[in-house]
């Protein structure tokens, strides 16, 4: 599902930000997000950085900076639980 936040108005994939929560901790990969959705890379890749320009996830630099992963911040978690109220529920 996209929705268009208030954060520059930039769309906003819920359902790769969902994902990128309920991954766990760490932050992850492109690949390894893509693989939790069953989907490629180049799918999940510009939603990313929508989400990471929106400032609801983080982008991390691996060694020598040729891995780049992903994490939901405070702000995503906050925008999950204001645009998703049914799924912090539970």
């Amino acid at each position: 599902m996209r929705h268009s936040n208030d954060l520059g108005g930039r769309p906003v994939d819920l359902r790769i930000l969902r994902a990128l929560e309920n991954v766990g901790p760490r932050p992850v990969t492109a690949s390894e997000l893509a693989l939790a959705l069953g989907t490629s890379p180049h799918s999940v890749a510009p939603a990313l950085q929508a989400l990471v320009k929106a400032g609801l996830a983080q982008r991390h630099w691996g060694d020598l900076r040729s891995v780049r992963t992903y994490a939901v911040t405070t702000t995503g978690r906050e925008y999950l639980a204001v645009h998703e109220p049914s799924a912090h529920s539970r």
